[in-house]
Protein backbone atom coordinates (compact mmCIF):
# COMPACT_ATOMS: atom_id res chain seq x y z
CA UNK A 1 0.00 0.00 0.00
CA UNK A 2 1.17 3.50 -0.78
CA UNK A 3 1.08 6.14 1.95
CA UNK A 4 0.91 9.84 1.11
CA UNK A 5 3.08 11.48 3.74
CA UNK A 6 1.67 14.93 2.94
CA UNK A 7 -1.78 13.68 3.99
CA UNK A 8 -0.41 12.02 7.14
CA UNK A 9 1.26 15.27 8.15
CA UNK A 10 -1.74 17.40 7.13
CA UNK A 11 0.57 19.67 5.12
CA UNK A 12 -0.48 22.83 3.35
CA UNK A 13 0.10 23.25 -0.38
CA UNK A 14 3.74 24.23 0.29
CA UNK A 15 4.52 20.61 1.30
CA UNK A 16 7.00 21.95 3.87
CA UNK A 17 7.65 20.39 7.25
CA UNK A 18 10.07 20.75 10.13
CA UNK A 19 12.74 18.05 10.58
CA UNK A 20 14.13 17.24 13.99
CA UNK A 21 14.79 14.87 16.85
CA UNK A 22 12.93 14.23 20.10
CA UNK A 23 14.10 12.32 23.18
CA UNK A 24 12.79 11.37 26.57
CA UNK A 25 13.62 9.50 29.73
CA UNK A 26 11.14 7.82 32.00
CA UNK A 27 12.04 6.20 35.29
CA UNK A 28 15.69 5.75 34.30
CA UNK A 29 18.56 8.07 33.45
CA UNK A 30 20.01 8.65 30.02
CA UNK A 31 21.85 11.16 27.91
CA UNK A 32 21.48 11.31 24.14
CA UNK A 33 23.88 13.57 22.27
CA UNK A 34 23.09 14.55 18.71
CA UNK A 35 26.62 14.90 17.39
CA UNK A 36 26.13 15.72 13.73
CA UNK A 37 23.64 16.03 10.90
CA UNK A 38 24.23 16.48 7.17
CA UNK A 39 21.36 17.22 4.80
CA UNK A 40 21.33 16.39 1.09
CA UNK A 41 18.48 17.00 -1.35
CA UNK A 42 17.27 14.20 -3.61
CA UNK A 43 18.75 15.87 -6.68
CA UNK A 44 22.24 15.75 -5.20
CA UNK A 45 22.53 12.42 -3.33
CA UNK A 46 26.12 11.89 -4.46
CA UNK A 47 27.28 14.99 -2.55
CA UNK A 48 28.64 14.87 0.99
CA UNK A 49 25.70 16.86 2.27
CA UNK A 50 25.39 20.28 3.78
CA UNK A 51 26.44 20.28 7.44
CA UNK A 52 23.93 21.83 9.80
CA UNK A 53 25.15 23.87 12.74
CA UNK A 54 23.66 24.04 16.21
CA UNK A 55 22.60 27.63 15.61
CA UNK A 56 20.32 26.24 12.84
CA UNK A 57 18.12 24.50 15.44
CA UNK A 58 15.35 25.57 17.80
CA UNK A 59 15.50 23.71 21.13
CA UNK A 60 12.61 22.81 23.46
CA UNK A 61 12.36 21.17 26.87
CA UNK A 62 15.62 19.86 28.34
CA UNK A 63 17.60 20.14 25.06
CA UNK A 64 20.75 22.25 25.21
CA UNK A 65 23.97 22.80 23.29
CA UNK A 66 26.92 21.05 24.91
CA UNK A 67 29.94 23.19 24.08
CA UNK A 68 32.37 20.62 25.53
CA UNK A 69 31.41 17.84 23.12
CA UNK A 70 30.12 20.21 20.41
CA UNK A 71 26.73 18.50 20.30
CA UNK A 72 23.08 18.97 21.20
CA UNK A 73 22.22 17.17 24.43
CA UNK A 74 18.73 15.76 23.78
CA UNK A 75 18.02 14.40 27.25
CA UNK A 76 19.27 15.52 30.62
CA UNK A 77 20.56 12.88 32.96
CA UNK A 78 17.41 12.98 35.05
CA UNK A 79 14.21 10.99 35.17
CA UNK A 80 11.12 12.11 33.22
CA UNK A 81 13.06 14.41 30.92
CA UNK A 82 11.73 15.38 27.49
CA UNK A 83 13.32 17.47 24.76
CA UNK A 84 13.30 18.27 21.07
CA UNK A 85 15.53 20.02 18.54
CA UNK A 86 14.12 21.23 15.21
CA UNK A 87 15.86 22.54 12.13
CA UNK A 88 14.48 26.10 12.01
CA UNK A 89 13.99 26.05 8.22
CA UNK A 90 11.03 24.01 6.95
CA UNK A 91 11.88 21.61 4.10
CA UNK A 92 9.80 20.54 1.09
CA UNK A 93 9.58 16.84 1.91
CA UNK A 94 8.04 15.90 -1.46
CA UNK A 95 11.38 16.49 -3.22
CA UNK A 96 13.21 13.79 -1.27
CA UNK A 97 16.21 14.11 1.01
CA UNK A 98 18.95 12.13 2.71
CA UNK A 99 20.09 12.80 6.25
CA UNK A 100 23.22 11.43 7.90
CA UNK A 101 22.97 11.64 11.69
CA UNK A 102 25.54 10.90 14.40
CA UNK A 103 24.12 10.06 17.84
CA UNK A 104 25.72 8.95 21.12
CA UNK A 105 23.73 7.06 23.78
CA UNK A 106 25.07 7.30 27.33
CA UNK A 107 23.80 6.39 30.77
CA UNK A 108 24.51 8.03 34.08
CA UNK A 109 25.90 4.94 35.77
CA UNK A 110 26.91 1.47 34.69
CA UNK A 111 24.36 -0.09 37.07
CA UNK A 112 21.30 1.62 35.54
CA UNK A 113 20.06 0.85 32.03
CA UNK A 114 19.40 4.01 30.01
CA UNK A 115 15.85 4.79 28.91
CA UNK A 116 13.65 5.59 27.03
CA UNK A 117 14.85 6.61 23.58
CA UNK A 118 15.02 9.10 20.73
CA UNK A 119 13.16 9.64 17.47
CA UNK A 120 13.85 11.27 14.12
CA UNK A 121 10.66 13.24 13.43
CA UNK A 122 9.05 15.03 10.50
CA UNK A 123 6.64 17.63 11.89
CA UNK A 124 3.86 18.99 9.66
CA UNK A 125 2.71 21.74 12.02
CA UNK A 126 2.99 25.23 10.49
CA UNK A 127 4.82 26.75 13.47
CA UNK A 128 7.06 25.55 16.29
CA UNK A 129 6.04 26.17 19.89
CA UNK A 130 5.88 24.08 23.05
CA UNK A 131 2.57 22.42 22.07
CA UNK A 132 3.56 21.60 18.45
CA UNK A 133 7.17 20.64 19.14
CA UNK A 134 7.36 18.79 22.44
CA UNK A 135 5.49 15.69 23.54
CA UNK A 136 5.60 13.94 26.90
CA UNK A 137 8.32 11.94 28.61
CA UNK A 138 8.51 8.19 28.91
CA UNK A 139 7.52 5.65 26.27
CA UNK A 140 6.13 8.29 23.88
CA UNK A 141 9.76 9.42 23.30
CA UNK A 142 8.61 13.04 23.18
CA UNK A 143 6.99 12.94 19.74
CA UNK A 144 3.35 12.33 20.62
CA UNK A 145 2.52 15.52 18.72
CA UNK A 146 -0.24 15.95 16.12
CA UNK A 147 0.79 15.86 12.44
CA UNK A 148 4.10 14.01 12.90
CA UNK A 149 5.77 10.93 11.46
CA UNK A 150 8.67 9.40 13.40
CA UNK A 151 11.39 6.80 13.24
CA UNK A 152 11.82 5.75 16.87
CA UNK A 153 14.93 4.27 18.47
CA UNK A 154 13.57 2.76 21.66
CA UNK A 155 16.28 1.57 24.06
CA UNK A 156 14.07 0.50 26.96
Amino acid sequence: ATVDITELLNLSSSNKAFIGMTASTGEAYARFDWISMNYTTFTNFSAEGEPLYYSDFILFGAANVNGTSNSINLASQSINSVSSAWWETQQDITKGFKIDIGIAFMNKTESISPADGIAFVINGNPTLNSSTSLGTSGDTIGYNINNTVALEIDIF
